[in-house]
């Protein structure tokens, strides 16, 4: 059954359909080449079980009805990543469910499911509609973006990714990763440890974001993280940027130091007022001070459970307009004497001085020939920031009060 005015996205669950099922409807298949949609007129094309997907948009709600033999057994597509591709879409391939049952992303590869290692990346990517937007999940990963995770409904079509610098790959499935489950039903206590989940909602439309730690990852970009794949330009686009400038809905970092601040991304279609809220909060000490820095703004969100941030946007904004300060869960300051809640770190030619309490005292920057750069007064606030702009190299940072002394060597980029 499909629903008026909106796109549904589907694969054949039986053998080689003709498209004059869907007659009477708009259908479409994916090109990765060129990441373009493809209409498809001719009601004698074979629907190809090869879990290929499709796309169709009715303007009345109707019913499609297959005849056939129910799809069983390995059925398998070639996935492709074209070198030559410039848009945001490369490597993105359009597969789909094949089988009038349920799969589970979760199953192994030998067990269920064929993704050629170090090809197939192994985040899986369904439409809602709701939204606008894609919803992505990593395989093994407690929850996903936009309310996808690791079940993939019957016949319904997905997208999967081939890794850079890869040509092809093979996404193959057979009956070991079938299972019975209803999709309606997101599983409660499959969270993370260590996770943050960002939501921004504005002009009636919404996308997520994850961050989370994990000792097995990498601050550069890998398989347990997940390319950012853009939905509609009506909806907000909400993602953060690896160490290696790579865009991610979902991205795993371990404990580094260099990575502790994280820039986030956003683009939005429309000048409206937006809410970027933390939906999911697991594994961090709400009072370790994590905050949200607006660049455009000048402003500081600390971050907690069910935290929100209104602001307006335009489509003309800067898209990297935020900064994600994971400050107290990586930096560990050296020397300290009395001052052991304050933390002091720097990103690009900024420094920042953070504090589970109101700061107060002064802050002195020095260059490595102790020449005096900064020396100001702290304003009382949980965060202080200095632009270190024209300045290059190590510099020493050392905050004073009526408690002790801290000294903390950073590098200015």
């Amino acid at each position: 059954y499909l629903t008026e005015d909106e796109w549904h996205y589907i694969s054949a669950p039986v053998d080689n359909p003709l498209a004059g099922v869907f007659m009477g409807m708009y259908m479409m298949e994916w090109d990765e080449p060129s990441g373009t949609w493809t209409y498809i007129s001719d009601e004698n094309y074979p629907l190809t079980t090869d879990m290929e997907g499709f796309a169709i948009w009715t303007m009345d709600p109707g019913t499609a009805v297959f005849s056939g033999n129910l799809n069983t057994g390995a059925k398998s597509i070639m996935a492709t990543n074209t070198m030559a591709a410039l848009h945001n879409n490369k490597g993105f391939n359009f597969a789909g469910n094949p089988y009038p049952s349920s799969l589970d992303w979760n199953v192994d590869d030998g067990s269920g499911w064929t993704r050629t290692s170090g090809n197939i990346d192994l985040s899986l990517y369904i439409w809602n509609q709701t939204y606008l937007n894609y919803g992505v999940y990593v395989k093994g990963g407690g929850t996903g973006t936009n309310d996808v995770d690791n079940v993939i409904p019957p016949h319904q079509g997905f997208f999967v990714s081939v890794s850079p610098g890869q040509a092809t790959g093979t996404l193959g499935v057979n009956n070991g990763a079938r299972i019975h489950a209803s999709k309606d039903i997101l599983k409660s206590g499959e969270i993370l440890n260590d996770l943050l989940k960002f939501r921004v909602t504005g002009n009636n439309y919404a996308d997520e974001m994850i961050v989370q730690i994990d000792p097995l990852a990498s601050v550069n970009a890998d398989q347990m993280d997940a390319t950012k794949f853009r939905g509609s330009a009506a909806a907000p686009q909400l993602y953060s940027i690896s160490k290696d400038n790579k865009e991610l809905s979902i991205n795993s970092f371990p404990v580094q130091d260099d990575y502790m601040v994280i820039p986030v991304g956003l683009e939005v279609g429309a000048d409206a007022v937006y809410t970027i809220s933390v939906s999911d909060f697991a594994g961090f000490e709400f009072s370790s001070g994590i905050y949200l820095e607006d660049l455009k703004e000048g402003t500081f969100t600390k971050l907690e459970s069910n935290s929100t941030y209104s602001f307006n946007a335009n489509p003309l904004d800067e898209p990297m307009r935020f900064l994600l300060h994971m400050s107290s869960e990586l930096a560990v300051a050296e020397n300290n004497v009395g001052l052991s809640s304050i933390r002091v770190y720097a990103f690009n030619s900024d420094v920042y001085v953070t504090s589970e309490n109101g700061l107060s005292g002064k802050v002195m920057i020095y260059d490595l020939l102790g020449r005096e750069i900064v020396n100001e007064k702290l304003n009382g606030g949980t965060m202080n920031k200095f632009d270190l702009s024209g300045h290059q190299g190590y510099m020493v940072v050392r905050v004073t009060d009526e408690t002790g002394n801290l000294n903390q060597k950073v590098y200015i980029r």
